[in-house]
């Protein structure tokens, strides 16, 4: 079953910033890893206005201060002429601030959620401001908020959330002790008000449910018991590879 839920890597693909010679951005470049075999991954370049790709393989590990991106992941750039390109190692830690959005917590996304939709459980916020983050990485490629998540027995659940929360059943806005719905951009109110209008109206259980059918929570419990404690992290890697094939 966990394999069938998509708990073996895969294919994925990653946009990053390129720069010239003289450290200005020219703009996008799309990579995406299509052998892991090696220690280093290999990549595949697509070349702006061009069909052609070509593979560049991982050289050593390198730092470069150009990179204006804050990824917690070990990197590399490979020189291609006017081009340095950053390759990302390691998937499982990639942060992700891509998308020129800034970053908002998620107390600001739960209080949006509140103003809009009003009271409901704790279980449900909790819920929707997982799907917000899902949707978040494949809707606009970067995350809504850095606040972690983990695959807990009734579903994902953000503990930060959780510990402001945890003797209320039944939470709105004036709850949170912090948190600004004032803070979240228009690109990023959007992307909330889709999922509101997708599972805004659904119940808790329904949605506790729900995740349990899908693969970044499958992941991050599977051998333990159903209903067994955990503290594991739902990655954003997983949930952008999963959320992003639907």
């Amino acid at each position: 079953h966990e394999k069938s839920a998509g708990c073996q890597p895969a294919s994925r693909s990653l946009r990053v910033k390129a720069f010239s010679s003289v450290n200005q951005p020219i703009g996008l470049t799309k990579l995406s890893r299509h052998d892991s075999r090696d220690r280093y991954p290999a990549w595949r370049r697509i070349g702006r206005g061009s069909t052609r790709a070509r593979t560049i393989r991982g050289c050593g590990l390198a730092k470069n201060p150009d990179i204006q991106y804050n990824l917690s992941t070990p990197a590399t750039t490979v020189n291609t002429g006017r081009i340095a390109i950053l390759l990302v190692i390691d998937w499982t830690s990639l942060i992700w601030p891509l998308g020129g959005l800034s970053m908002i917590s998620a107390f600001d996304v739960a209080k949006y959620i509140l103003e809009r939709k009003g009271p409901m459980t704790h279980m449900k916020l909790q819920k929707l401001v997982y799907y917000a983050q899902a949707w978040s990485l494949v809707w606009d490629e970067c995350q809504l908020f850095e606040n972690r998540i983990e695959a807990w027995a009734n579903g994902p659940v953000i503990p930060d959330l959780y510990a402001a929360l945890r003797q209320k059943f039944l939470v709105a806005g004036s709850d949170l002790p912090k948190g600004s719905s004032r803070r979240l951009s228009v690109r990023q109110q959007e992307t909330v008000d889709a999922v509101l209008a997708y599972y805004g109206d659904k119940p808790s259980q329904w949605l506790s449910d729900l995740t349990h059918m899908e693969a970044p929570w499958l992941c991050a419990r599977q051998g333990l018991p159903a209903r067994a404690r955990s503290s594991q992290e739902i990655t954003l890697a997983d949930m952008a590879e999963y959320y992003g094939s639907l």
